[in-house]
């Protein structure tokens, strides 16, 4: 009788563990966190990020080197030390990255207006790229834009203008007040820049306000990755600029380019994710409205289904 009763008791015990799992899982599935993470399986978002990497690599970092090279002294200086800092670069390891902005001349001799304007559009992979991650994101049809080009090499060109702004910007402030409303106009520009990018990504057709908090995503991660960086970024250049030579220092900056695909494809998908919540968040974030979409906009692609939700 007792090894009946201990048989059933120890059944009863697992019964209970188990519901609590289950408990658990159907609370993570209906949270924030739950459905951000199911949205991230969904657009796949290693190989997004992965993609914005090697395109920024062999695209926009490029484009960004030409136009410093053919730009006057002060913006390719501007352009340099914006670069610097966010790379966290200093001591041997700015010398590196240096050298490739030392001095445009070289360049400059060699370089046409035609071959910049064709880098520049070549560039514009990397914001199709960006593009399609809202997209996906968003559930947004994913129907060829006939001027996405165009609008990928405004974004290009706003982005090298905001390089040179935020060094202008840091030249103008000095002292604790100083540095203290830089961090704070800088962090809105930032804000600023992915809001407006959010919107031009998504050609024009979600509500500005339900996109603010992407953007907001964006400028905390960013802000938090490019302060990591300053820590690991100059010791695994040198080191691998040491044991492989240049091509270390290509190891490096692609390392650091995924990264930042990371924090762009994470909250791009964080914004649909809390202006779609039921609960507080997603009224905060809706406002009185509960549309996302401007009027006239197409009606949005059904969610794939998670293979993370498949597999529960």
């Amino acid at each position: 009788m007792a090894t009946v009763r201990n048989h059933g008791s120890g059944h009863s015990r697992r019964a209970v563990a188990a519901a609590a799992v289950d408990r658990g899982r159907r609370w993570f599935e209906t949270s924030i966190l739950g459905r951000w993470w199911a949205l991230l399986l969904d657009i796949q978002f290693l190989d997004r990020a992965v993609a914005l990497a090697a395109k920024a690599f062999v695209a926009f970092l490029p484009a960004v080197l030409t136009f410093a090279a053919v730009a006057p002294e002060h913006v390719r200086r501007s352009i340099a030390a914006t670069i610097q800092r966010r790379l966290g670069l200093s001591g041997q390891s700015l010398e590196l990255v240096q050298t490739s902005l030392a001095s445009g001349d070289p360049v400059n001799s060699s370089t046409s207006v035609l071959s910049v304007i064709l880098l520049l559009f070549y560039a514009t992979t990397f914001t199709s790229a960006l593009q399609r991650v809202y997209l996906s994101a968003w559930h947004r049809p994913t129907t060829r834009d006939r001027v996405r080009e165009v609008k990928g090499l405004v974004w290009l060109v706003g982005v090298i203008v905001l390089l040179s702004f935020f060094n202008a910007l840091r030249r103008s402030f000095s002292g604790l007040i100083g540095n203290t409303l830089l961090v704070i106009v800088g962090f809105s520009v930032m804000v600023g820049l992915w809001w407006w990018t959010s919107y031009v990504m998504l050609r024009g057709q979600v509500r500005w306000r339900v996109l603010l908090p992407s953007a907001l995503a964006m400028a905390v991660g960013m802000s938090i990755y490019t302060a990591s960086a300053a820590i690991w970024v100059p010791r695994s250049m040198i080191a691998n600029q040491e044991q492989f030579g240049f091509f270390g220092v290509s190891m490096t900056l692609v390392s650091w380019f995924v990264g930042v695909g990371f924090v762009i494809v994470a909250s791009a998908a964080l914004g649909p994710v809390l202006a779609t919540d039921p609960g507080p968040v997603g009224r905060l974030v809706r406002g009185g409205d509960d549309a996302l979409l401007r009027p006239g906009a197409p009606a949005s692609e059904p969610a794939i289904g998670s293979t993370w939700r498949q597999s529960a």
